[in-house]
């Protein structure tokens, strides 16, 4: 339904400080996509902040790009999305349309931002929803990438 230049997640947790918007909304035009990435994230559990690298350092194995994070509130253009949609529902949704693109070929900017954790209620993402939807990027990911390769060497 939407009808700008840019498609953008904005998330209802409040996770996102205004100035961090600001920073990646300036950077419009300089990319086929803004990827944020997070030098620090105020109140995240060392826990979870393992696990960000560990899922980032996944997806980067699997799909060959070294970005340093998958999961942020990336900024595509709208006409990349509506063509290249991803094929995942749930968490892994980012991971798939950021690796989905590159393998298009597109060009990205990774923008540093901090952001803070949400102060109330528990985090969704150990959900088993999530977990699998995890899963199903992955596998997706890892598809492609041999897809790729099978089909460029012809």
């Amino acid at each position: 339904m939407g009808k700008g230049k840019y498609y953008r997640l904005i998330c209802g947790d409040d996770a996102e400080p205004h100035d961090v918007m600001v920073t990646v909304f300036r950077a419009l035009g300089e990319a086929d996509m803004l990827i944020p990435y997070y030098v620090s994230s105020e109140g995240k559990s060392l826990y979870h902040r393992f696990l960000s690298s560990a899922y980032s350092s996944i997806v980067n194995a699997f799909s060959g790009f070294r970005l340093h994070y998958h999961n942020g509130l990336a900024v595509y253009l709208r006409h990349n999305v509506m063509r290249w949609h991803p094929n995942t529902r749930g968490f892994g949704f980012q991971a798939d349309i950021i690796c989905m693109l590159l393998d298009q070929k597109l060009t990205y900017k990774e923008i540093p931002v901090r952001t803070f954790e949400r102060r109330k209620g528990a985090s969704n993402a150990l959900a088993l929803k999530n977990m699998l939807s995890v899963a199903h990027t992955r596998v997706g990911i890892i598809v492609r990438r041999i897809s790729n390769r099978v089909y460029r060497e012809r």
